[in-house]
């Protein structure tokens, strides 16, 4: 069973100097060093990631379906 407290901040934030937003506008990355270098391969491919996301989303969303029809309140991870 899981319970929650109302929102407190653990961390005080500066006013003015603001927080990292929880979304880039453009995220580019180049695996080349770490697969010439670490010898690294990677794990999915773009249908593979998509799937795991989706499904993810999903498991997310249903637990916060179940704490709100138990009448809990759950954290919104879709903002």
């Amino acid at each position: 069973m899981f319970f929650f407290r109302p929102a407190i901040p653990i961390v005080p934030i500066a006013i003015g100097i603001g927080i990292r937003p929880t979304e880039v506008d453009l995220l580019i990355g180049d695996p080349t060093k770490a697969c010439t270098k670490l010898g690294w391969k990677c794990k999915y491919d773009l249908s593979a990631l998509v799937k795991e996301m989706m499904q993810s989303d999903v498991k997310l969303m249903q637990k916060d379906q179940y704490l709100k029809d138990g009448g809990y309140i759950s954290v919104n991870y879709f903002e």
